[in-house]
């Protein structure tokens, strides 16, 4: 039985096919005594990329579960912390982001193998490092601990989202006054993704060149945590 109070945390990346599946698959392996691991997409293709589940299977890490899929609400709301992998930054991407932090990993998809083996490592040693903190995150729990690094971070940004919504005039930082609107396929998404002016290459990896925006589909309410 674990001795750690397990975090529930979403991983999302753009399709749900390269980088969120494999956070999801690491965690539920590496990080099982502290993280209840979840994913979904921006905008989802519907199934995971082979070469994601080659380099899982080749690091001794199970595919079993994994799918595409995109934001459950009921997830959503019941989870601890949210790791944006997408490539957007978390203030132009969700009306509510207190709780998410953007890990800034390259997309894989449509590269060589080794490249999938790089990311693969990378968020290998981003999991360990999250579920050290969620660890300490717990430990700090008693009456007499400190406040861990989690803990004072998502305490900071839930103050700041607070106090912008109570002054609904102050833009976010770097985001355009339009961005304040929540779009209307979904109450956690700004904008939404358009597949043009990736960070990474278009619709990072995805190859969308079309200016019309993706839905944001939302899983029905069956999703459960």
């Amino acid at each position: 039985m674990s001795r750690y109070r397990r975090k529930r945390v979403l991983f999302i990346c753009i399709g749900n096919a390269c980088r969120s599946p494999m956070a999801e698959a690491i965690a539920r392996v590496d990080a099982s005594d502290t993280i209840e691991a979840f994913s979904a997409g921006l905008a989802p293709i519907g199934f995971v990329i082979e070469m994601t589940e080659q380099t899982l299977r080749r690091n001794g890490y199970w595919v079993d579960g994994l799918e595409s899929k995109s934001i459950s609400h009921r997830v959503w709301e019941q989870v601890d912390i949210v790791i944006n992998i997408s490539g957007r930054p978390r203030e132009l991407t969700f009306g509510e982001y207190c709780k998410v932090e953007d890990w800034d990993i390259d997309d894989p998809y449509g590269e060589n193998p080794d490249t999938y083996q790089r990311v693969f490592e990378e968020i290998r040693l981003r999991v360990a490092k999250l579920a050290q903190e969620c660890r300490q995150d717990d430990a700090a729990g008693s009456p007499q601990a400190r406040p861990s690094n989690l803990q004072r971070q998502i305490g900071g940004d839930c103050e700041q989202q607070n106090a912008r919504r109570e002054t609904p005039n102050a833009p976010r930082p770097g985001s355009r006054a339009s961005a304040n609107t929540r779009s209307a396929s979904s109450p956690y998404i700004t904008t939404p993704y358009t597949g043009v002016g990736s960070p990474r290459k278009c619709a990072n990896g995805l190859a969308r060149t079309t200016s019309q925006p993706v839905p944001m589909h939302t899983m029905g309410l069956e999703g459960e945590v």
